[in-house]
């Protein structure tokens, strides 16, 4: 069982890093939110900014809160998320998976790892308190549409390059299958 789980992880990262490579040229050409604003200073407004209003979204199960934030000069809304939990089986109608860690920290992660690798697809993610629990605050992006060259199936955004998006995407599907 521990070598399926581990190959599991594998194969996960592996359709991460492959997806991750299919799409990053189409997401560099992402419309950016227009705050003009760096990295930098949306990471120190999230991290400071006061919280002048807060409420909970109604979709989702991580129990993720829109808040208003404001600094005197700027107001911007950001996610909240303080989930921090891990269940040994978590069951759901798409199958069971094992080990399953829900956590704030992963959206940090994901935002750390986008940095690194240069692609800018993340909304600016810090960490600090809300109502008393460590949680992430990101970036909110309001109906932010992909370009116009790319197309999401299966929570993949598939960009058109050298061939049709549909044979890539097909291709791509074909290949997680078979791991």
């Amino acid at each position: 069982m521990m070598h399926f789980l581990r190959l599991s992880s594998v194969r996960v990262c592996l359709a991460l890093l492959v997806s991750l490579h299919l799409f990053s040229s189409c997401l560099a050409e992402s419309p950016s939110v227009p705050s003009g604003l760096s990295r930098t200073e949306k990471e120190e407004f999230l991290a400071k900014a006061d919280i002048v209003k807060s409420k909970h979204v109604s979709t989702g199960i991580t129990g993720t809160y829109r808040v208003t934030l404001t600094d005197g000069r700027l107001t911007h809304d950001a996610s909240v998320q303080t989930i921090d939990e891990a269940k040994t089986t978590y069951q759901t109608a798409r199958g069971t998976e094992f080990n399953f860690p829900d956590t704030y920290s992963h959206n940090m992660a994901a935002y750390k790892l986008d940095q690194l690798m240069g692609l800018n697809m993340i909304p600016v993610t810090v960490v600090r308190k809300f109502n008393g629990k460590n949680a992430s605050y990101t970036w909110w992006v309001d109906d932010t549409p992909p370009p116009a060259n790319c197309w999401q199936a299966s929570r993949l955004l598939v960009c058109s390059q050298n061939g049709p998006a549909e044979h890539r995407a097909a291709s791509l599907s074909r290949f997680l299958r078979r791991r």
